[in-house]
């Protein structure tokens, strides 16, 4: 034993405190990592440090010192190779814990609201907040934070202080935060690839960021009686009212939800075979 603690160099108790604080740091630098599940960013860290302690072990001397001298480049290095899935964590270190949901059936209440709004020619675009706090990027000019139920979606969409070009914006727990809501967020066209600058601003911004952070984004089309609903960074076009519901129901949930990468196709269980609209 007394072996061992010489191999390490472990000599007092400040050696022990020491490799305490670095583990500790390392722990917890990696559940931040873990926290993406899209790239194995964990297992990338771990195979450095492997790498480092093996060389030691082995008595791998020059890659063993080349390793140490040029680990700050290599974290730089795994930075900038991942800087989009690290900035997907970095962007919203506001984490909100969802509340005990009030009203089982809000989104059905949500549905039906917009279905009688686009009856009445009337536009709804809404942002659903996932795990991310959207406090930070949006800016709002009714704040009202109540549950939602019918008669306050039929008041808000009848009001004419309602403003159909910006976003109503909802709580996964069935809370609406505010309305007349825009993304705050400017100079932003550097960061928009060529293949979607084309599309409409309030598209733009949803790809945006929903690719960078746990929200969904719905717009009804009051012509065609369906929704266009953007997530994960993708466009889901003409989407049935039916269909919408189990979408925000499994985002909400984070259940069975899968799409596919390079695709705008959507996979997810349904508990009905009806396509057609909510009455």
């Amino acid at each position: 034993m007394l072996e061992s603690f010489q191999y390490l160099y472990i000599i007092n108790f400040i050696d022990v405190f020491e490799i305490l604080i670095f583990s500790f740091v390392i722990y917890y630098f990696s559940l931040w990592l873990k926290q993406d599940s899209q790239k194995k960013l964990l297992s990338s860290f771990y195979l450095i440090f492997s790498t480092i302690f093996v060389t030691q072990f082995f008595q791998m001397n020059v890659l063993h010192n080349f390793l140490i001298y040029f680990f700050p480049a290599i974290i730089m290095l795994f930075i900038l190779v991942h800087q989009k899935v690290l900035q997907k964590n970095f962007i919203s270190l506001l984490k909100i814990t969802p509340e005990k949901q009030s009203l089982t059936d809000w989104l059905e209440i949500l549905m039906r609201s917009s279905l009688i709004a686009m009856n009445n020619k009337k536009q709804i675009i809404g942002v659903i907040e996932g795990k991310d706090s959207l406090s930070t990027f949006l800016t709002s000019s009714f704040t009202m934070n109540t549950p939602i139920n019918k008669d306050v979606l039929e008041v808000i969409f009848n009001s004419p202080s309602y403003d159909q070009n910006k976003m109503i914006w909802i709580s996964q727990n069935g809370f609406l935060n505010a309305i007349n809501s825009d993304w705050n967020i400017k100079n932003h066209d550097l960061w928009i690839s060529k293949e979607i600058q084309g599309f409409e601003n309030w598209k733009q911004d949803a790809i945006l960021l929903t690719s960078k952070i746990d929200a969904l984004i719905f717009k009804t089309n009051p012509t065609k009686q369906n929704f266009d609903i953007i997530i994960f960074g993708k466009i889901i076009d003409n989407v049935l009212p039916n269909n919408a519901v189990q979408i925000i129901q499994q985002f909400v949930r984070k259940n069975n939800l899968d799409l596919k990468k390079g695709s705008n196709e959507i996979n997810f269980k349904t508990t009905s075979t009806s396509n057609q609209p909510l009455a």
